[in-house]
């Protein structure tokens, strides 16, 4: 049997460590023939086969942020909405060039609000540790905490991630700007600013 056959079956079984494999062996002509590029793989739910396909075909150049639907989504966005994304295969996917905060045209959600939507905990973990913003808004100047109809579970998960980035967030302006604030105003002022 062909790996060209051994590939298609692969993807149909949706067998990502198979298919991933046969992405490193498969000829080039062999892959085009059967229309697969790494939109299809992520949205077939083979988020491994599809960084193979990245990594041999975009090598070092990288992915970048370019959009591959109409609604302006990148490959981020799709590995977000697939319950077969786990955290590595999301962090190997930042690796290659993808944007944690870039918003798609449709309606400027970021891959977290897409990850938050599809109760996708694993994708969000992965994209805050690759450091997205979670308290980037949307089109509908929505967090991804703040959406409608999201899991429960993702609910929680983004509360305790928003406090935490708002508390870094605070600390870090506050030890940049607090030792120039207290050099050149008087105590009670000082105090003023920081409540």
């Amino acid at each position: 049997m062909s790996s060209a056959v051994d590939f298609k079956n692969a993807v149909e079984n949706k067998d990502d460590v198979s298919a991933s494999e046969l992405v490193k062996k498969l000829q080039t002509s062999e892959l085009s023939s059967l229309g697969l590029d790494a939109k299809t793989l992520l949205t077939n739910g083979l988020p491994l086969a599809a960084i193979s396909y990245l990594e041999r075909f975009l090598g070092e150049k990288g992915v970048g942020d370019v959009a591959v639907d109409s609604d302006g989504n990148t490959l981020l966005h799709i590995a977000a909405a697939s319950p077969a994304t786990t955290y590595d295969a999301c962090k190997k996917l930042f690796a290659l060039g993808l944007g944690v905060n870039t918003a798609n045209k449709s309606n400027a959600d970021t891959p977290m609000h897409v990850a938050a939507k599809c109760g996708n905990i694993e994708v969000c973990k992965a994209l805050v540790d690759c450091g997205a913003d979670p308290t980037k808004r949307n089109g509908k100047n929505r967090t991804p905490r703040s959406q409608p109809k999201i899991p429960e579970s993702s609910k929680d998960y983004l509360l305790d991630v928003e406090e935490n980035y708002k508390k870094t967030r605070e600390e870090k302006k506050m030890g940049m700007f607090g030792a120039k604030l207290q050099e050149t105003q008087t105590e009670s002022a000082f105090g003023l600013r920081v409540v």
